[in-house]
């Protein structure tokens, strides 16, 4: 099944991603939001961080799954079989299953599919010059997210995978089969994940969620020592010059 959905209605409207985002964080009760409870993040640290903002834009366009019972984890460390860890971004466990979020704050446009080991990301500069950056397919590094989480929870629980792009970033030539998996932007995540909830059926219980949720808990409560640690296995991984190869330009 291919699901790829760059619904344009309505993001233009919501160029307001950073209308949300501030709408949310002048809410008085966002110390008692799972998000502030689970990262610590104060609003000061989600303006002055991209990546945050994103994580919280997934948040805030999701909480009302909480109403049903749905618990939330952000930043988890997956531990491998092998050693290391793999960091997903975002978590959402319902009764229905386990929604994980690979969230991306890019800008320009994307090309690329599943089949692909990296995909391209195009940029005009200020001088009209069109650049090529390359990124590590999304969908292959969310999936591996995915597999590991089935290790460390076992069962038999139903998961799905949700790539996030910025409202920014035009998402049409992007081509994806893989089962259970969805490219999105922001400002489509609700209409996206509603059409998956609505329509899958009850697959845990709420004690369920309650065990997996604190099982994964000490994942997202790791120490800055360990998050360095993640970070330069990365750096080793990717960054040694046989893999990302950074900008191109394209004439």
């Amino acid at each position: 099944m291919t699901i790829v959905l760059a619904v344009l209605a309505g993001c233009g409207l919501l160029a307001a991603a950073g209308a949300a985002l501030y709408r949310a964080l002048k809410h008085r009760h966002y110390k008692d939001t799972q998000y502030h409870k689970v990262t610590g993040n104060t609003r000061r640290d989600l303006i002055n961080d991209v990546s945050k903002q994103s994580e919280y834009l997934i948040y805030s366009a999701l909480r009302s799954y909480e109403e049903s019972g749905a618990r939330f984890l952000f930043n988890t460390y997956i531990p491998k079989a092998k050693g290391g860890t793999t960091e997903i971004d975002v978590l959402m466990i319902t009764n229905r299953g386990i929604f994980v979020f690979e969230s991306k704050s890019r800008y320009g446009w994307i090309e690329g599919s599943d089949t692909e080991k990296e995909w391209s990301q195009f940029l005009f500069r200020k001088d009209g010059t069109l650049i090529r950056n390359r990124i590590y397919n999304p969908v292959r590094q969310n999936h591996g997210h995915i597999a590991h989480l089935r290790k460390l929870i076992g069962g038999d629980v139903k998961m799905w995978s949700v790539i996030v792009f910025s409202d920014k970033t035009d998402i049409d030539r992007i081509k994806v089969s893989y089962p259970d998996t969805y490219v999105t932007k922001e400002c489509d995540l609700a209409k996206v994940v509603g059409n998956i909830f609505w329509n899958a059926k009850r697959n845990i219980t709420e004690r369920d969620i309650t065990s997996i949720y604190f099982k994964l808990y000490q994942y997202a409560k790791v120490s800055d020592s360990e998050k360095e640690k993640h970070i330069e296995d990365i750096k080793h991984r990717y960054l040694s010059g046989k893999k990302l190869k950074g900008k191109k330009k394209v004439k």
